[in-house]
């Protein structure tokens, strides 16, 4: 499905029936190239039937050895899609950009102090995609999350 971030609407573009397919098959699907190369942000969303979990797993499997093959640590589970790290999914433009921030949303607040953001930012400073010094903000920002949380 296609979702809308400036105007609300929603645009099926594919549905499967998970039954009837292969968990390789299912894996090829994830790998939605198309859509991100016309700049869309894919999500997946899906129940637990063994052929969406076995999908999974091999698509895990592969950004582990990928991982491996590089020589680079990998902290937590996570897949990588066509070299695309997908993580903090909730985070959009009015987290970060001073002009479109909302001053009294609480929500906000809570998603850039979160456990994701922290666990986020070490992966990142750990894969020199982020500077060293980024590793500062993990302890503060696990600490807002448990204020937050208590």
């Amino acid at each position: 499905m296609v979702k809308g971030i400036r105007r609300p609407y929603k645009q099926p573009v594919a549905y499967y029936f998970t039954n009837s397919l292969k968990k390789f098959e299912l894996k090829t699907i994830l790998k939605i190239k198309n859509a991100q190369e016309a700049g869309l942000i894919v999500l997946v969303v899906c129940d637990q039937i063994m052929v969406n979990v076995g999908a999974i797993e091999e698509l895990l499997k592969e950004t582990k050895a990928d991982y491996l093959r590089k020589e680079k640590d990998r902290a937590h589970n996570f897949f990588e899609v066509n070299s695309e790290l997908r993580c903090l999914q909730k985070l959009t433009e009015e987290h970060v950009n001073p002009e479109k921030i909302q001053k009294i949303r609480v929500l906000a607040a809570t998603q850039i102090f979160s456990h994701s953001v922290a666990v986020a930012t070490e992966h990142l400073t750990d894969t020199e995609k982020l500077p060293k010094e980024c590793r500062d903000l993990i302890s503060i920002t696990l600490l807002v999350d448990n204020l937050f949380d208590s």
